[in-house]
C-alpha cells in the first residue's frame, strides 16, 4: 500500500480543486469573457489580450490610488503603441526597488504569469476593480493575502518580456483597462 502522503489525489479531489481555481479566476474576468473562460488553461492570456474597447470614460470609483513605486518615470504610457493597445503604464525604476499596493485589497494572483508579464501580482480591490503589477524580480505575498495601501508586495525586475527594469502597472474595472495616469495623483507628489 502507498503511504498516505504519497497517494495520488482522487478524481473527486482534482475536480473540486479545478472548480475552486476556475471560480476564483472567473470572478475577475470581464463580463463578456466566453472565449477567455474557454482558455483558462492559458493563464494570463485573457488579461494580456485586454478588452477590445478600453473604458473611454473613467467611472467614479470608491478608491483612491497611490503610485506603486516611489521613484521613477513613465517610460511607456497607456494607449496605442506600435499598432497595439498598451493597457497600462510602464514605470522605470531601479532593480529591486519596492513595489507597493496602489490601494488596499486582496492578492488574487501571485506567480510567474504568462504572455510576457513575468512575475506578476494581481490585487482585487472590490467593486470589480483590480490592479496588476508585473515584470517583478520577486513577489512578496501569495494569493489570498490581504494588503494595505502602500504595503510592499513585490520588487522591480525585468522578468517576462521586458526591455529593462520597470514595473508594468494596470488598473481594470469590470475587466476593462483604464488609464492609470488618470486615477493617480501627479507623479512625484508623494501620494
Amino acid at each position: 500500500s502507498i503511504p498516505p502522503k504519497w497517494r495520488w489525489p482522487t478524481l473527486g479531489a482534482l475536480l473540486v480543486s479545478a472548480i475552486v481555481v476556475f471560480a476564483a479566476i472567473s470572478s475577475f474576468l470581464p463580463e463578456d469573457h466566453g472565449a477567455a473562460k474557454a482558455s483558462i488553461a492559458d493563464g494570463f492570456t485573457w488579461w494580456a489580450r485586454g478588452s477590445e474597447e478600453p473604458l473611454a470614460q473613467i467611472p467614479a470609483l470608491p478608491h483612491s490610488f497611490a503610485w506603486p513605486v516611489s521613484t521613477g518615470d513613465v517610460s511607456s504610457p497607456y494607449g496605442k503603441r506600435d499598432g497595439k493597445w498598451h493597457t497600462g503604464l510602464d514605470i522605470r525604476a531601479p532593480m529591486g526597488h519596492r513595489i507597493q499596493a496602489a490601494a488596499a485589497g486582496t492578492v488574487v494572483y501571485s506567480g510567474a504569469g504568462e504572455a510576457g508579464y513575468g512575475n506578476t501580482v494581481i490585487i482585487d480591490h472590490g467593486d470589480e476593480v483590480m490592479t496588476l503589477y508585473s515584470h517583478n524580480k520577486r513577489n512578496v505575498y501569495r494569493a489570498g493575502t490581504t494588503v494595505r495601501r502602500g504595503e510592499v508586495i513585490a520588487y522591480v525586475g525585468n522578468t517576462g518580456t521586458a526591455t529593462g527594469y520597470h514595473l508594468h502597472f494596470e488598473i481594470r474595472h469590470k475587466g476593462r483597462p483604464m488609464d492609470p495616469a488618470k486615477l493617480l495623483p501627479p507623479l512625484g507628489s508623494g501620494k
